[in-house]
């Protein structure tokens, strides 16, 4: 019991700017919000296998609560299930200023590490069973981490690769985003304007996918070993395409993000898999789950350490107070025409035979 009324509008202090709460919900069909309502309980129910999927979750968190302490355990449980709610917000905007929030909020980049592991855990079986399997672990997994907007199309994008090995065709990644991308503005329209991480993480993806061949040969200087090149490419690449709404939608620009980056980047899988197994293995059983544990926590007390030194520079994160409208069409232009350029080594770079 309680009173509808519509989401209004708000002053972010830290930002600086207003804040029109109704738009933000808006992407998610939601009109109207409930203020400290009376709630009582009726029933439970629902889907047993959804149930199911939660309790694994549930015991997958307790499992790294068991075994890593604060705020190591809440940072890997975002890496790997998206839960970021007990990571404060003192941190979490830490991680926003240092530009690597993408890896807390289960970003596609998250999604794809775990697509791919699920693929090679099912590679001993036959190949049409170890494609469905896989494809239904895709499935499953984006359910049970609440399946937001970067999550889904991430999933997408994975089955169609999925799709492309099965029918033993030529996979086109950009082909692949805009698939995605349609089949998620048919099922829910609203998020082409009113969602903020379905834009970003497309934009992001397309900049991913646009960005690197043109721009790499300016960066030679930059060594291949350890994937450094390829790191550099693919953050300043995301950066450069989501940089316009980011500063029209939350005003904030990180000039440390491609040092931290590429500093924290290539340690992802590793603490992924680390702990995942920590978890796993947690919830059984502390002692057995100790090697496991203890490389996870050396793996996150870098990238820790890492966020807290460029998060408390004085120039590691600028504000924008307004940054209009037209600047982003301005910008989006540029970049099209940049690409329209030099669109025959794109074309060459997007498409990928499996």
């Amino acid at each position: 019991r309680g009173v509808l009324e519509p989401p209004g509008v708000f002053y972010d202090k830290e930002r600086k700017r207003t804040v029109d709460y109704a738009e933000l919900l808006r992407g998610e069909n939601i009109e109207y919000v409930m203020r400290f309502p009376e709630v009582s309980v009726l029933g439970s129910g629902g889907m047993w296998w959804k149930r199911e999927l939660f309790e694994l979750k549930k015991m997958f968190l307790e499992g790294v609560s068991r075994v890593l302490p604060e705020p190591h355990a809440s940072l890997l449980g975002g890496l790997v299930v998206g839960a970021k709610q007990s990571l404060g917000k003192p941190l979490l905007q830490k991680f926003r200023d240092v530009g690597l929030i993408h890896i807390v909020v289960l970003s596609g980049y998250n999604v794809t590490i775990v697509a791919e592991a699920l693929m090679r855990f099912f590679s001993f079986l036959p190949r049409i069973s170890a494609l469905l399997i896989g494809s239904g672990s895709i499935v499953l997994f984006a359910i049970m981490v609440g399946a937001g907007a970067t999550v889904v199309r991430a999933s997408i994008m994975a089955l169609l690769v999925i799709l492309a090995r099965a029918t033993g065709r030529t996979y086109d990644v950009l082909r692949g985003l805009f698939i995605a991308g349609f089949l998620m503005v048919v099922v829910n329209p609203k998020i082409l304007v009113f969602d903020t991480s379905f834009q970003l993480s497309f934009l992001a993806t397309l900049g991913l996918l646009l960005f690197p061949p043109i721009i790499e040969r300016h960066f030679h200087f930059i060594p291949t070993k350890f994937q450094l090149r390829e790191l550099a490419l693919a953050t300043i690449s995301t950066q450069l395409f989501v940089l316009p709404l980011l500063l029209y939608k939350m005003g904030t620009l990180s000039v440390v993000a491609l040092p931290v980056n590429l500093l924290v980047l290539g340690f992802i899988p590793l603490t992924m898999l680390f702990g995942f197994l920590a978890g796993v293995i947690g919830a059984i059983s502390v002692p057995l789950s100790f090697p496991f544990a203890f490389a996870s926590f050396v793996l996150l007390e870098y990238e820790l350490r890492v966020v807290d030194l460029f998060a408390a520079l004085p120039f590691a994160a600028l504000s924008v107070v307004s940054f209009p409208l037209w600047a982003v069409f301005a910008l989006y232009g540029f970049y099209g025409w940049v690409v329209w350029r030099f669109w025959d080594k794109v074309r060459l770079s997007s498409s990928v035979c499996n």
